[in-house]
């Protein structure tokens, strides 16, 4: 996938989450920022307490 691929479908400020299989994105889901009800910092450090691995750029 090329990163102008990626630049369109992560084109929307917001929290996503990513399925990838074989290499590829097959599946995203976006929760907009005006609905994300703690803060993003805590979620994201939920996410790693709960052993999943979180990608920051």
């Amino acid at each position: 996938m090329k990163i102008e691929e990626l630049r369109e479908i992560f084109s929307e400020d917001g929290l996503y989450a990513v399925r990838v299989e074989n290499g590829g994105i097959t599946y995203t889901a976006l929760i907009p920022d005006d609905h994300v009800v703690l803060s993003v910092e805590a979620f994201i450090e939920y996410l790693e307490r709960l052993g999943f691995k979180v990608v920051r750029e």
